[in-house]
C-alpha cells in the first residue's frame, strides 16, 4: 500500500506545479485506477477491499468530466472486475449475503457518479454551446472563439504543430445595409459564414468576430492558411452581392 501511495502522490505533483496537460491528467486517472485496484486486491480482508472499491467512483467521476468515453469505460470495467473479485473472496470466506450487498452498493456508486457527471456535462455543454454561437450566422461568436480557440492552441502546443489565423473583413458592408436594407446585409453575413464553415478544416474554428469581421484559426501552417484564404476570397467574390473582402493570414509555432 505504501508503494501505491508513493505512485499516486508522484502523479499528483503536476497539480502543484502547473495545471496538468490532457495527457498528464489521463495518465493520472488511469494509473490511479490501477493503484486502487492493486490496493483493493492486495488487502487481506476482502470486505475491506470491496469497500475500498468505492473510491473508483471518484476517479470515474473525474474521468467522466474531463476525458473521453473510452477512458471512462476502461476505469468502470476495472472497477467492476476488482469489485467482483473481492466479492467472490468475501463469499468464499463465508459471507455471501454481505458480499452481494456490498457489491451492489459499490456497483451503484461506481456507475451512478460518472453517469450523473455526464448528464451534468451535457446540460452545461448545451447551454454553453448556445451562448457561444452567433445567433444570426450559426458560427461561433467572439466568446465561443476564445473558448474553443484556446483549446485548439493548447492541443497544437502539445502536438508541436503550427497554428495559424485567417482574418476576413467584408469591404463596403455598410453600403449593402444602406442601399439594400439590413435584411440583405444579414443574408450576406449568413452566406459568408457558410463559406467559412465549408472551407474550415476539421482542426480549426470559424467565428464571427465582429459586425462584418470573421476569423478562422487553428492548426494551419503557412501553405494551408494561404490556400484557405484564397478559397474564401474566391467564393465570396462569386456571391451575387458583388462584394470583396480584405483577408490577412498569419502563422506561428507555439512553444
Amino acid at each position: 500500500s505504501s508503494g501505491v501511495t508513493v505512485i499516486t502522490a508522484t502523479l499528483a505533483v503536476p497539480w502543484a506545479l502547473h495545471w496538468p496537460t490532457r495527457r498528464e491528467s489521463r495518465l493520472f486517472a488511469v494509473v490511479a485506477a490501477a493503484c486502487i485496484a492493486a490496493a483493493a486486491l492486495l488487502v487481506r480482508d476482502p470486505a475491506a477491499g470491496l469497500l475500498g472499491c468505492a473510491v473508483f467512483a471518484a476517479i470515474a467521476g473525474y474521468v467522466a468530466f474531463f476525458h473521453t468515453s473510452p477512458v471512462l469505460v476502461s476505469v468502470i470495467v476495472l472497477a467492476l472486475v476488482t469489485s467482483a473479485i473481492n466479492a467472490a473472496r468475501l463469499a468464499a470466506a463465508g459471507d455471501p449475503a454481505g458480499a452481494t450487498a456490498e457489491l451492489l452498493v459499490v456497483t451503484v456508486g461506481v456507475l451512478a457518479v460518472p453517469c450523473s457527471v455526464q448528464v451534468l456535462v451535457h446540460l452545461l455543454g448545451s447551454d454553453a454551446a448556445e451562448s457561444d454561437l452567433d445567433a444570426l450566422t450559426g458560427v461561433y461568436n467572439r466568446r465561443g472563439f476564445r473558448r474553443v480557440g484556446c483549446d485548439l492552441f493548447a492541443r497544437a502546443r502539445e502536438a508541436g504543430v503550427t497554428t495559424g489565423m485567417v482574418l476576413v473583413d467584408l469591404d463596403g458592408f455598410k453600403r449593402i445595409n444602406d442601399t439594400r436594407g439590413h435584411s440583405a446585409g444579414d443574408q450576406l453575413l449568413v452566406a459568408v459564414s457558410d463559406i467559412l464553415r465549408r472551407h474550415a478544416p476539421r482542426d480549426t474554428v470559424a467565428a464571427r468576430f465582429g459586425g462584418e469581421e470573421f476569423v478562422i484559426a487553428g492548426h494551419l501552417d503557412e501553405s494551408r492558411a494561404a490556400v484557405l484564404a484564397e478559397h474564401v476570397r474566391r467564393d465570396v467574390a462569386a456571391l451575387p452581392d458583388a462584394i470583396t473582402v480584405s483577408i490577412g493570414a498569419a502563422t506561428a509555432d507555439i512553444r
